[in-house]
């Protein structure tokens, strides 16, 4: 202990509040730069889930619109089977590069309880 109050007499106060300060201010700058970079990957990752979800609206939209037409009309059944083949397609990619293999949707029953359909 004797050691310690000695080294701590020797050195000049200058020099231990000056790298004190320095210290201080280098934390204050990484913690800085840390918050900013998760709010950078925060807004990121929100563009990419609201330009995901926008195509998703353009392809009902255009699939919708495919299959109107005074001879034909598109049934609910048959647009819940076009977004069920594609979930299932975009399941098989994910899995295939290293997803969790279910594209993050979870199931749920939506028209009966013999037929599941898929919900995000």
């Amino acid at each position: 202990m004797d050691s310690l109050s000695l080294l701590r007499e020797s050195l000049p106060n200058a020099k231990l509040e000056t790298a004190e300060r320095e210290m201080s201010l280098d934390f204050k700058a990484a913690a800085q730069s840390l918050a900013t970079l998760f709010k950078s990957s925060k807004q990121s990752v929100k563009h990419a889930h609201d330009a995901g979800y926008a195509a998703c609206l353009q392809d009902m939209l255009q699939i919708i619109q495919s299959g109107v037409s005074e001879d034909s009309g598109v049934g609910v059944a048959r647009v819940m089977d076009w977004a069920e083949g594609q979930l299932d397609r975009y399941r098989e990619d994910w899995s295939l590069n290293g997803g969790r293999g279910d594209g993050g949707v979870t199931r749920r029953v939506t028209r009966d309880a013999s037929r599941s359909r898929v919900g995000v």
